[in-house]
């Protein structure tokens, strides 16, 4: 895959690259691929470290929080409408795709928590 080029596979500490990189485990994975991609992040490891302290944030939003959330204006633009649906149902999903589009480029920034 494309997206696994950028991914430092030498980094990984603990012996997972076998299980983070199995095209089976797809589904489970998408989340932290995005947030790489869209981050700019090429260690495996930090990507999943930062990646789950915003599914953590998004899982744990309350409904008021969602009326809040920012998108990018190219994407309020293109949704017609569905970033109002996404809003509208709680999708923590829209929610932490919000959080990867601000998350900081720079991948210096600790994300200790």
């Amino acid at each position: 895959m494309i997206l696994l080029d950028n991914f430092d596979h030498n980094s990984d500490l603990l012996g997972y690259s076998d299980r983070i990189y199995d095209p089976a485990l797809t589904l489970y994975s998408v989340a932290a691929h995005f947030l790489a991609v869209t981050a700019g992040i090429t260690e495996s490891i930090e990507t999943y470290r930062r990646g789950a302290a915003l599914a953590h944030v998004a899982l744990n939003l309350s409904p008021e929080h969602f009326g809040a959330i920012k998108f990018p204006d190219a994407i309020e633009a293109a949704s017609k409408g569905a970033i109002n649906a996404f809003r509208s149902t709680y999708d923590v999903g829209a929610a932490f795709a919000a959080m990867v589009w601000a998350a900081p480029k720079d991948t210096s920034i600790s994300m200790d928590v």
